[in-house]
């Protein structure tokens, strides 16, 4: 690409799915330093967690489907396997806990399908924490720095995390790792200064898990963590293409976006309308879509407590999977919904569907 930096000894430059571009990440044997990837972007600034289950997992192996009374971490199949990271809370918003897979009922273009897999034991899960370093988050930084690394401190031992920053540009700071400490360096090494090209960091950690996900046959969550404070003034990558590649990743994408109380103070009531009206939109909007939940705090101080909610959502997902029961892969959006018929208080949460794709590639 024109205008690329050069990429050292210790990293490589890796395509993403957005023509045209390179983004520069860590060689595995190197440190985890990384030289810019520059995009003339302005965009929102929002804090997004993202969460994914794999999307359908197929792989060429097993006659068989494992059944319904048994999971383990190798799911291998030679037709498609759909499977889905299910939230289910109560009228109050409390996780519920020691639900069966007879408890499920799952409908696919409104046509009931057969729960095959059922898994309600802590998946491993691969977190990137994509977090905003452009010029607006000086004063919020070390706050944000403080949650995210307290979030680490909720990974365990087989779980694991790769750190994201952007500004004008984006950088693969670190890799997947179970390192807590070199997660904790990465979050610590934010040099501020620039603009924020978010949709472009939320598209490059989504091309980030889809090349992990198609070079492993393991079951695995993942998580995506992006932190930002304002509203998207222009983007090369609009919202509708960046949905689609959210539903196409299978990622749940969590929003939480941030208004320090001197921005709050600067700004007149009717642009904070204005601002969080057109921003609250796109991230619900995603946040449905995938899964997930937006979180809009009031107060940075709160940024923990988010964080540990959606920790806690996810220790606590199921993970239900089924064979489509109409498996012609002809590339079109299959819309999903989960019931729990025998607990009506129960509010069953995943991503609103998948792109039929076909046995032996993932739905996106």
């Amino acid at each position: 690409m024109a205008g690329a930096p050069r990429c050292p000894d210790t990293c490589r430059m890796a395509p993403t799915d957005i023509p045209g571009t390179r983004i520069a990440v860590p060689r595995a044997d190197g440190p985890p330093r990384v030289p810019r990837w520059k995009e003339n972007v302005v965009v929102r600034r929002v804090l997004f967690v993202s969460l994914w289950l794999g999307g359908t997992l197929a792989a060429a192996a097993q006659d068989q489907v494992p059944p319904l009374a048994g999971a383990s971490t190798t799911f291998r199949s030679t037709v498609e396997v759909v499977t889905l990271n299910v939230t289910v809370t109560d009228i109050e918003g409390r996780q519920v806990a020691g639900l069966k897979g007879d408890d499920f009922e799952v409908l696919e273009d409104g046509v009931r399908q057969e729960v095959r897999f059922f898994n309600a034991i802590n998946i491993p899960l691969d977190v990137v924490l994509l977090i905003d370093t452009s010029s607006s988050m000086r004063g919020k930084i070390e706050m944000v720095q403080a949650a995210a690394r307290e979030f680490v401190k909720k990974l365990r031992p087989s779980d694991r995390g790769a750190v994201v920053t952007f500004n004008s540009a984006v950088r693969v700071v670190q890799s997947f790792t179970e390192d807590a400490a070199l997660l904790d360096g990465a979050i610590n090494s934010a040099r501020l200064g620039g603009g924020t090209a978010l949709y472009t960091g939320i598209y490059v950690s989504l091309d980030h898990f889809s090349r992990l996900a198609r070079r492993e046959g393991e079951l695995r969550k993942s998580a995506v963590v992006l932190l930002s404070d304002g509203e998207d003034t222009g983007s090369l990558i609009g919202e509708e293409d960046l949905l689609e590649r959210a539903r196409r990743a299978g990622v749940p994408i969590y929003p939480i976006s941030v208004i320090s109380e001197s921005d709050r103070n600067a700004l007149t009531l009717a642009n904070q309308q204005r601002m969080r009206t057109g921003a609250d939109f796109t991230l619900r909007t995603l946040a449905r879509e995938t899964g997930a939940t937006a979180f809009f705090p009031m107060k940075l101080a709160d940024l923990a407590g988010v964080y540990g909610q959606i920790a806690g959502e996810l220790a606590a997902q199921y993970s239900v999977g089924y064979v489509p029961s109409a498996p012609t892969a002809n590339g079109a959006f299959r819309r999903i919904l989960v019931r729990i018929p025998t607990r009506p208080d129960a509010k069953p949460r995943t991503r609103a569907g998948y792109y039929a794709t076909g046995p032996g590639r993932a739905a996106r």
